[in-house]
Formats: C-alpha cells, structure tokens, sequence
C-alpha cells in the first residue's frame, strides 16, 4: 500500500475509522514549525485550524461515519504529548473526532503497534523508524489482532478531555 493509497482510505471509508497511537514522538514535517513555536512558549496560533486533517475528519462526519483514535502515554507526557495535547487533539475533536488516552497499558495486549483500522474491515499497520518518522502503511494479513486491540485499548482509556482536567500540560 502507498501513502496515496492510505490518504484515500480516509475519503472512502463508510462507517469508521480507527488509530491506535503509541509512539511518544512523531517526526512529523508539517509540525516542525508548530512544535517550535509551542515550545517557545507562544500562543496557539489560529492558522492550525485550518489543518487538513481537521476537514478529513469533517468530512468524514458530515458523511455520518465515525473517527476515534485512543493515544498511549506514559507520564510524565512527552514534549510531543503536551504539543499534541495542547496544540492539536482538542482542535481534532472540534472537528468531530473523539479521542480516549490509555495512560496504562492493558497487560492483555502483548504489544503496541501504531495502526488504522477501516470500517472494522482492513487494518494498516504504520510503521515507523526509531526517530518517529513514518516510513510506510502496510495492510495486514489479517484483522483479529487490530479488532481486539481496538476493543480493548477503548474499554481501557478515559475520553481525552476527562484525562487532560487530570494532568498538566
């Protein structure tokens, strides 16, 4: 699978989307601007607003179907978990998205594996290198794991506003 190929998935799934994200980083080049700024101390500025990605989940909504994504952490949060925190999740759920942290890791699940799963129908495994920087979407052979872990991972995690009264950012 491509880049391209994942990107449409989000324009053509019909009744759900789910991420499960693990990494304490990402490498992400559109955010390199916005961390700094974030770790400067600055404002959130207005222009994040108008991401891309906050119109894919709108997109996604006013089509009726469902964006959830649940975020692992451990504390103290990362830098990237404070700017995620701060700078981009409520923003995401202004759009539509509902997102749940799992501040433990269910001990049923043996591993965390950053992944989308469409439409309870096709899971895509995102692989990452050691930095957080993403290197490729691959389908997986088979949905069992990525419908259990989804179904756990949510049972376990709290809704993110709940969990961000909780912690200081």
């Amino acid at each position: 699978m491509s880049e391209v190929d994942l990107g449409r998935l989000f324009e053509t799934f019909t009744a759900s989307a789910f991420r499960l994200e693990c990494l304490p980083a990402y490498q992400v080049p559109q955010d390199v601007q916005w961390l700094r700024r974030f770790r400067a101390g600055e404002a959130r500025p207005q222009a994040r607003d108008n991401r891309p990605w906050l119109q894919t989940v709108r997109n996604a909504k006013a089509r009726g179907a469902r964006m959830q994504r649940v975020r692992a952490v451990a504390t103290p949060l990362t830098e990237y978990q404070r700017f995620q925190f701060s700078w981009g999740y409520p923003e995401n759920e202004g759009a539509g998205e509902e997102i749940y942290i799992l501040d433990h890791w269910p001990e049923v699940l043996a591993y965390a594996e950053d992944f989308w799963l469409f439409d309870d129908s096709l899971a895509v495994v995102l692989e990452y290198d050691d930095k957080g920087r993403f290197v490729r979407p691959v389908v997986a052979e088979t949905l069992t794991p990525y419908q259990r872990a989804r179904d756990i991972t949510l049972k376990s995690s709290v809704p993110f506003r709940q969990y961000r009264r909780s912690v200081t950012v």
